[in-house]
């Protein structure tokens, strides 16, 4: 083999390597806005952490974006929906519920546990209403992610593999995908005439608050301003909702001409 060979090669290892961890190291921009001011006040020790396990995740949004096919779902929407998500999540926390969902889920179902696990925070309940869902589109087809397809037809069994993909963040993108689809067939009518904001608001209450719930219901969670207990204290400043968390990275954190390019 040539020596420009060996470098071409080389170079094919080596710059994915650095392209990662140089996303890994990134950091979000001061926020300029009172909103992002606040947000950042409320999850300052989440903040770098949230932003840097997004970029990390870049291109795998992206294709999930592609997956969805969708108009105006891109890189950037995906991630605002669960970027709220990231700022609570905490990996010591998440660790012990998953030990505790091991022994209580597995073997005795959502009535005994049914706890948010992983960066998206999904909980199982949530995972196999979207299962069921997508197994109700006609014009969906599954044969690579593999959503509808379980090894075991023992419901123990079922239920801990179900568990085991919501540990893992690929499939949590994979659910998320799903989730998308799921909801721009259910809603399609009440969403047709919205903007891309108003719909990410949609898309994130329903995220938040449950899918199955009837529009009315989701269009009212995406008016609440209850999403960090800091934010209930009107006297510590501005208030706001989860769906607002969401708008807020989508126009300033993750902006479409920067990121998520389609």
């Amino acid at each position: 083999m040539k020596t420009y060979q060996l470098l071409v090669i080389l170079l094919l290892i080596v710059t994915p390597i650095v392209v990662a961890q140089s996303r890994a190291r990134a950091k979000p921009a001061e926020p300029d806005d009172a909103l992002g001011v606040t947000i950042k006040r409320d999850f300052a020790n989440a903040w770098n952490h949230a932003y840097q396990i997004v970029r990390t995740k870049e291109l795998d949004f992206s294709k999930a974006a592609l997956d969805c096919a969708i108009t105006d779902i891109d890189g950037s929407f995906l991630a605002a929906i669960v970027y709220p998500e990231l700022l609570r999540y905490s990996s010591i926390r998440d660790r012990l519920e998953i030990a505790g969902m091991q022994l209580l889920y597995v073997n005795f179902g959502e009535t005994h546990a049914n706890f948010s696990v992983g960066p998206f925070q999904m909980k199982p309940g949530f995972a196999r209403l979207v299962e069921q869902e997508l197994g109700k589109l006609d014009d969906y087809r599954d044969p690579q992610q593999g959503l509808l397809s379980f090894k075991y037809s023992d419901p123990a069994a079922i239920r801990r593999e179900r568990l085991d993909r919501l540990t893992n963040i690929n499939w949590q993108l994979l659910y998320l995908t799903a989730f998308c689809i799921v909801v721009e067939h259910r809603f399609a009518p009440w969403l047709a005439k919205k903007t891309s904001l108003q719909r990410l608001a949609f898309f994130a209450a329903a995220y938040n608050g449950g899918f199955h719930r009837s529009a009315e219901v989701i269009e009212s969670i995406a008016s609440r301003s209850d999403f960090s207990e800091q934010s209930k204290n009107k006297s510590l400043g501005k208030q706001y909702g989860y769906h607002n968390v969401s708008g807020w990275a989508y126009e300033k954190l993750f902006p479409r001409s920067a990121l998520f390019a389609k």
